[in-house]
């Protein structure tokens, strides 16, 4: 170099020299980026403030977190053993249910078992057999043990298991009343009141019952009346012997003062004296 270039290239030393360093550098720089761009890049690095909320909150929603997973559980259990309960109740009622039919088909063979019982006894109209009377009284208790052991919802039907059960028993009533040994029974009475009332205007009255009575137990008479007209006639009857036994006990009665009456008249007189 010629000595007088010197001061001239000073200047521009420094601006050549970071020319050629960076044509150097610029392929280095390239490539690195190529690389850079292939890799995921990094999340940056939370700072401490953002690290601290996040560990607060995931503290605060812990417990609630555990707390509705625990009650949803509970939910499930809950309505499981709903379902089962449901399922228990659903068979007791139909058992229930399928007993009750079970009663009601036995309530009506009872009532069927009392009507027959009933038919059976009505071929003789002067009265019930030992046999027939047995029959009838089996019938009854059958149907008031039905009676007494079914209990429907509306009452309906038992009512009138009670109604059929009461006409059951007035016709045993009319039966009964009907019996020869009732009548020998108003006989004997009829007798007794005969002869507490020979030579008074009774005896006339009891005769006129006694034939009523004979004819009653005829078999023809029997035999043409109802039962509801038989027990109409011995109701009759009785009404007649009870007015009867009311006018004996009148006369009785009127005769122990007419006695006393005239027990007290002497001893009146006696004490009238002795004081005069």
């Amino acid at each position: 170099q010629r000595p007088w270039m010197a001061p001239l290239l000073s200047p521009w030393r420094g601006l050549l020299a970071l020319l050629c360093s960076t044509a150097l550098l610029q392929p280095v720089v390239a490539e690195r980026g190529r690389k850079d761009s292939a890799a995921p890049a990094a999340a940056p690095a939370p700072s401490p403030h953002a690290a601290a909320l996040k560990e607060d909150s995931e503290e605060s929603e812990g417990p609630e977190s555990l707390e509705e997973g625990s009650a949803e559980q509970a939910a499930a259990e809950d309505a499981s053993s709903a379902a089962a309960s449901a399922e228990a109740a659903a068979h007791v009622a139909k058992q229930v249910a399928a007993h009750s039919i079970r009663m009601t088909r036995h309530a009506k063979a009872a009532l069927k078992k009392a009507q027959e019982a009933v038919h059976d006894a009505r071929v003789d109209t002067q009265g019930l057999s030992e046999n027939q009377t047995k029959a009838l009284k089996q019938a009854e208790e059958h149907l008031a043990k039905a009676t007494k052991t079914v209990k429907f919802g509306n009452g309906t039907t038992e009512s009138r298991l009670k109604e059929r059960l009461a006409r059951l028993r007035e016709k045993l009533d009319a039966h009964s009343d009907a019996r020869d040994d009732e009548l020998d029974e108003m006989r004997k009475e009829l007798h007794d009141l005969r002869e507490h009332l020979k030579g008074t205007s009774g005896e006339e009255q009891i005769e006129d019952i006694e034939r009523m009575l004979k004819e009653l137990g005829s078999r023809e008479t029997a035999a043409a009346l109802s039962h509801d007209e038989l027990k109409a006639e011995l109701e009759r009857l009785r009404e007649a012997v009870r007015r009867i036994e009311k006018m004996h006990k009148e006369a009785i009665e009127k005769k122990a003062q007419e006695i006393e009456a005239k027990q007290k008249s002497p001893d009146e007189e006696k004490e009238g004296g002795e004081d005069g």
